[in-house]
């Protein structure tokens, strides 16, 4: 049987999306879903989006590759199918405040002859940190998850004056506190094993 879907999952998204779906690594994992291939080799192209220069995603996937840098290769071929990390080698630096546009083939015979596939195309950006710790944001998302994880404590430490954590603030899907970074995935891991009892807070602590 024939596979039948291939998506990408991260990172990036859809070109409105850029401010949400940035990332803070130049060696972003890549990973997207698909059925199961034993036979099916898979690749990855990856090229930089210039809106000046591209009038579409599709036409920057076309242009010059960063990933694979041999510029002889459509893609770079992977050795394991879901996952994917930047390379040290065959593979352009990827630079901070770039959108960058990345794309998954697969390629497979049938009965037919050789058949390509290629997924949709996602972009990206890669912001820096003082980018975010400069973003003013005017409401927390997380406010109400953080009342349910904290409970009492949350005024006394986020609302007092002398509160330790007067300083935190979110973008996007990132925590962050004392110029530090944290997926805000790790606070809802927190609450939903507080939820199911696996776990019970025992004394705050802020460092």
């Amino acid at each position: 049987m024939e596979p039948i879907f291939l998506d990408l999952l991260a990172p990036g998204g859809s070109l409105q999306d850029t401010s949400d779906t940035a990332i803070l690594t130049t060696i972003p994992l890549f990973t997207w879903n698909s059925d199961y291939c034993s036979q099916c080799n898979y690749g990855i192209r990856v090229c930089i989006y210039d809106p000046s220069l591209h009038s579409s995603l599709a036409d920057a996937i076309e242009d010059s590759s960063v990933l694979p840098a041999n510029q002889n290769l459509d893609f770079y071929p992977l050795d394991n199918n879901g996952s994917f990390s930047y390379p040290n080698d065959g593979a352009f630096d990827l630079m901070v405040d770039k959108l960058y546009v990345w794309q998954i083939q697969r390629e497979y015979d049938t009965t037919l002859g050789n058949t390509k596939n290629k997924s949709d195309i996602f972009v990206f950006k890669i912001s820096s940190f003082d980018d975010i710790l400069d973003d003013q944001l005017v409401d927390n998302p997380y406010q109400d998850a953080l009342k349910e994880l904290l409970g009492y404590n949350y005024e006394e430490l986020f609302n007092n004056i002398d509160g330790e954590l007067r300083g935190f603030s979110v973008r996007n899907n990132t925590i962050i506190i004392n110029n530090q970074i944290v997926p805000i995935s790790n606070l809802y891991d927190i609450i939903n094993k507080l939820d199911e009892g696996e776990i019970e807070i025992l004394q705050i602590e802020v460092e």
